[in-house]
């Protein structure tokens, strides 16, 4: 990720254990990296949310580089020379568009908004047999000063994942037209658009008001 904020710039690189760095661009002849952060996993998009904050969507990762699942960070960024990560919120084995495509992140009145899909396998413990679970929706993350609060998963349809325990449930369920492609807020409505229509939710209350299928 990349983002330029007046004289500076806030890179992240990602191999293993890869720093957040700030660089200083006032001398275009001339800039300089002035601090990093190194933490486990990256930010594949930065977003400022305030004076001296920035919001980063990514994904988690252990020390050898294998990525987690989602990531959000918050990261203080007042004191160029010592960029810190003041506060996260991870989810396991997820993945979000706004990694690959900016458009799809949303930030306003001090709530981010990031599309989200996850596949879980298993096994269910009844019947021995597999058993597959997925989750599509938009991330409402809350950010009050210095904390990050996941406030609620905004889903098209449902109010959870779809759970598939056979072959027949995969001909009856199409999951991925759930999965979220853009949010617009209007006047107080989050419009969700997905592959199988548009969802409104609430941004103060969160809570689906309607789905309009196409």
């Amino acid at each position: 990720a990349v983002r330029f904020m007046g004289d500076v710039g806030y890179v992240v690189t990602f191999r293993q254990t890869d720093p957040l760095y700030v660089v200083d661009l006032s001398s275009p002849t001339a800039p300089a990296v002035v601090g990093e952060l190194k933490i486990p996993g990256y930010s594949a998009y930065l977003h400022p949310v305030a004076d001296g904050r920035l919001l980063g969507v990514g994904q988690d990762a252990d020390e050898e580089g294998r990525v987690l699942g989602t990531q959000i960070s918050l990261f203080d960024v007042s004191n160029p020379a010592n960029p810190q990560r003041i506060d996260q919120v991870t989810l396991e084995g997820g993945w979000s568009q706004a990694e690959g495509n900016h458009l799809a992140f949303t930030f306003v009145d001090g709530t981010a908004l990031a599309p989200y899909e996850r596949w879980d396998w298993g096994i269910d413990e009844a019947t021995g047999k597999e058993r597959s679970t997925f989750d599509a929706g938009v991330l409402a993350i809350r950010v009050d000063g210095d904390t990050l609060n996941l406030a609620g998963v905004l889903r098209a349809e449902g109010d959870s994942a779809v759970v598939f325990d056979s072959e027949e449930d995969w001909g009856r369920v199409d999951p991925y037209r759930r999965v979220p492609q853009r949010t617009i807020v209007i006047d107080g409505y989050v419009y969700t658009i997905t592959h199988g229509g548009i969802a409104i939710h609430g941004l103060d209350t969160l809570t689906r008001i309607t789905f309009q299928p196409y």
